[in-house]
């Protein structure tokens, strides 16, 4: 039984590549997988938490992110387009990222999560890229604080 745990850990995390492929995609494959797994335990747990405090619009939000990372899992899966999923994966974690600060969370303790997104997005996306994305969260949330929620004199 343990020596068939080994293979079939390897087959979901490498979503079915073998062990001497390209060593970049495999990383970058593993990374993916290892986030959509991880994050799809934590987005469970969270939305549950968000759902018993009757925060639904959180809840709700969690469920739906989850979804969306279950499909992508088995987008990579089936087409191996690595460079699509990180994308698009690294895309809809920013905008949800957002999300979080802008509504706050549960005791608002949302903008955390923010701090892990320059990491998520430098693996995924590459340097350039990456910074870009970054860059362009902060900006974002700059943006939102000084315009949006300096009229009601409250941020989030």
């Amino acid at each position: 039984m343990i020596n068939n745990f080994k293979p079939r850990l390897w087959n979901i995390i490498s979503s079915g590549l073998p062990p001497g492929y390209d060593l970049e995609v495999l990383r970058k494959i593993f990374l993916l997988n290892l986030m959509f797994i991880l994050g799809s335990f934590s987005l469970i747990g969270l939305s549950i938490i968000a759902f018993i405090q009757k925060d639904f619009v959180l809840g709700i939000a969690d469920l739906s992110i989850f979804l969306f990372l279950a499909c992508l899992f088995f987008y990579l899966r089936s087409t191996k387009r690595v460079i699509s999923v990180s994308r698009i994966g690294a895309v809809a974690i920013g905008v949800f990222y957002f999300f979080l600060v802008a509504h706050g969370g549960v005791n608002k303790t949302a903008y955390v999560w923010a701090f892990t997104y320059p990491l998520i997005s430098l693996f995924l996306l590459g340097i350039r890229l990456g910074t870009l994305t970054s860059l362009l969260l902060v900006h974002t949330r700059i943006y939102y604080d000084t315009s949006i929620c300096s009229g009601n004199g409250k941020s989030p």
